[in-house]
């Protein structure tokens, strides 16, 4: 018996070592450009979930804002110059009468006033509610909205009736400038109706 080392039927032979390489550096090619798309895609993916929380951050605190301006009522105030507290800016709403069955406060327990606070180093807005003349919580401010920039509510060309509120987010590293800054108008309805005069022709 006969037994021959390296010898195989025709043409079954194995790949030369170009055609290895060759094909090496097509698979390589291959798989960094999987990896480029699957970068891409989480990147925008990212950008898109931190858009999704600006965007409820921004509908919340218009929401919230909103309504807490809209009830000051007619004798109320809306301070547009804020105090300093260290770092931060304290923003003043005062109810007058005092505000009903608000969820800052405990039951049975009337709204006096409520701090809009802007921390610029976090980055936080927060609330400070004053219930039946006494502020909650030991004066801590409750944190309602991150990754803020600026916020200031300011003087409105209808300043004895209506807010002017400024907001702006953390830009993003892709954003044009200025993509990220709001700004809208909230009218105290009480103080509106009380311009209104009206006829009985």
């Amino acid at each position: 018996m006969k037994i021959c080392v390296g010898a195989g039927p025709r043409g079954l032979r194995g790949f030369s070592l170009i055609e290895l390489m060759v094909s090496l550096v097509i698979g390589l090619v291959l798989l960094l450009g999987a990896f480029q798309f699957y970068s891409a895609l989480s990147s925008s993916y990212s950008q898109m979930r931190v858009l999704g929380d600006r965007q409820h951050a921004l509908r919340f605190i218009v929401d919230v804002l909103s309504e807490d301006v809209r009830a000051v009522g007619r004798k109320g105030v809306v301070s547009n110059e804020p105090d300093v507290e260290g770092s931060r800016l304290v923003y003043k709403l005062i109810y007058s009468p005092s505000r009903k069955s608000s969820f800052y406060c405990g039951a049975g327990e009337d709204l006096d006033a409520l701090d809009y606070v802007f921390d610029p180093d976090d980055g936080t807005v927060g609330v400070r509610p004053t219930c039946d003349g006494v502020v909650s919580n030991g004066g801590a401010i409750s944190v309602i909205v991150e990754g803020i920039d600026n916020f200031q509510i300011v003087s409105s060309p209808y300043a004895d009736v209506a807010a002017l509120i400024r907001l702006s987010f953390l830009e993003l590293p892709s954003e044009p400038e200025g993509a990220g800054s709001f700004r809208y108008v909230v009218a105290n309805r009480d103080a509106v109706l009380g311009k209104v005069e009206v006829s009985t022709d």
